[in-house]
C-alpha cells in the first residue's frame, strides 16, 4: 500500500502540479490549513489583509484567528464549493478563496493570482482532535481540504472494496471534516476507481470512476507499465483540470429557500470526459455541429 500511496503522490508532486504538504499543518479545530491558507492571501490579497490587521490592532496572531473562525464558519454555512468560488466577506472587507481560470490572458493580474492557487497533497493525514486516525492521500486547495483518498493494493491482499470498507466502518460520517470540509471521498486501488460524497456508515453509496472498457465497466487494462487508474492522478487531479472541475462541474444542492443544502453533487468520470470532448470539438470544428443521433 506505501508503494502505491507513493507513486500517486510523487506524480502528483513532480509531474501534475502539486506542491507536498505537511499533514501537521492542518488545524484540527476547523479542519484548515492555515499555512497554506496564508500563504495564499499573502500573495494575492496583501492590501485587504493589512486593512484586516489593522482592525486586529495589528496583532497578527489575532487576525489569523479570527480570520480563520470567520472562514470555518461560512464553510459550515454555505459549502466549500461556495466559499471557493465566491469568497467570504467580513470586517467590511472581501476575500478570495481561490482564483479560476480566466477566459483569456490579456489581464495579466488574473493569470499571475491563477498562477498563485496553491495545490497541496498530504499523506497520511490526521483530521480529528477526538483520535488519531489518518487519511492515505488528502487534497487541498489553498488551506481548505477538497478531497480525501484511500488507496489499496493487491501486494497487501487488498482491494478497492476494502477501500470502501474503510470509509463505511472506520470512519464517522459526522466528523467535521469528512462531512463538512472534503467535497468527495475515493476509494481507489490499481485497477478500479470509486467515489462518494456523503458518507452514511454501513450505508454510504460508492459511485464508479471508471472510464469503462469496451462498452462495459471497469477500466482498460494497465498499459506502459502504468496503472489502470493512473487516469485519475495524470488527468483529473492534474492541477489545471481539477481546478476546472472544482470551478464548473461540482454542484451544491439549494433547498426553496435559496440556502446550500450540504449535499454534493460531483460528476462521474463519463461525464467529466464527454463535457471536455464535446467542448474541444467544438473549439476545433466551429457551432453548428449535431452530437446526438
Amino acid at each position: 500500500e506505501r508503494h502505491f500511496e507513493d507513486e500517486v503522490f510523487d506524480s502528483l508532486v513532480n509531474d501534475r502540479g502539486w506542491i507536498a504538504g505537511l499533514a501537521d499543518d492542518i488545524e484540527l479545530a476547523s479542519g484548515i490549513a492555515p499555512a497554506e491558507l496564508l500563504t495564499f492571501i499573502g500573495q494575492t490579497q496583501i492590501e485587504e489583509w493589512n486593512k484586516l490587521l489593522v482592525q486586529m490592532g495589528n496583532d497578527p496572531d489575532r487576525a489569523q484567528i479570527e480570520f480563520r473562525k470567520r472562514l470555518a464558519a461560512e464553510i459550515d454555512k454555505r459549502g466549500t464549493v461556495d466559499v471557493l468560488r465566491h469568497g467570504v466577506k467580513g470586517w467590511g472587507l472581501k476575500f478570495d478563496l481561490c482564483y479560476f481560470k480566466p477566459a483569456h490572458g490579456l489581464t495579466p493580474l488574473l493569470v499571475e493570482r491563477y498562477a498563485a492557487n496553491r495545490f497541496t497533497v498530504t499523506r497520511q493525514q490526521r483530521y480529528s482532535a477526538k483520535h488519531t486516525k489518518t487519511l492515505d492521500l488528502c487534497l487541498w486547495v489553498n488551506g481548505l481540504a477538497v478531497a480525501t483518498v484511500e488507496l489499496k493494493n493487491e501486494l497487501t491482499n487488498q482491494t478497492v472494496e476494502d477501500a470502501k470498507a474503510q470509509y463505511r466502518t472506520d470512519r464517522d460520517p459526522n466528523d467535521p471534516f469528512l462531512a463538512k470540509r472534503a467535497l468527495v471521498h475515493f476509494a481507489v486501488d490499481p485497477y478500479l476507481a470509486f467515489m462518494t460524497t456523503r458518507l452514511a456508515g454501513a450505508a454510504t453509496e460508492f459511485l464508479p470512476f471508471n472510464r469503462g472498457h469496451d462498452g462495459h465497466a471497469g477500466n482498460p487494462p494497465a498499459t506502459g507499465g502504468k496503472h489502470a487508474t493512473a487516469y485519475l492522478w495524470e488527468e483529473v487531479w492534474q492541477r489545471d483540470s481539477f481546478l476546472d472541475l472544482l470551478g464548473r462541474f461540482i454542484h451544491t444542492e439549494i433547498d426553496e429557500s435559496g440556502k446550500a443544502t450540504g449535499k454534493v453533487m460531483f460528476p462521474r468520470y463519463h461525464q467529466w470526459d464527454c463535457v471536455l470532448r464535446l467542448e474541444a470539438d467544438a473549439r476545433a470544428h466551429g457551432p453548428g455541429r449535431r452530437y446526438l443521433a
